[in-house]
């Protein structure tokens, strides 16, 4: 059996089923900056993180904590990124 808890994150989950289907990236990064507060976006970013830890792209990333230094639009940028990379 699998040791590893998932916990799956709606923004993420939006932008796995979203991101081959939409258009535009731009409308898709305007959507989850409109629709999503910061913190969740914060907090998809590091899950994504997590996740993922063992590729060498998210050693690039860029990680801001929750509050007053979290950037939702940088945040959206970098949720999005992998999905452009992959």
């Amino acid at each position: 059996m699998a040791d590893v808890q998932l916990a799956p994150s709606n923004v993420l989950c939006f932008v796995c089923n979203k991101f081959d289907k939409v258009v535009a990236v731009k409308l898709l990064k305007s959507v989850l900056r409109d629709f999503s507060d910061g913190d969740i976006l914060s907090a998809a970013k590091l899950q994504l993180i997590e996740d993922s830890g063992s590729l060498d792209y998210f050693k690039k990333v860029h990680i801001f904590h929750n509050g007053v230094t979290a950037i939702p639009a940088r945040d959206v940028d970098d949720i999005l990124s992998p999905f452009n990379y992959l």
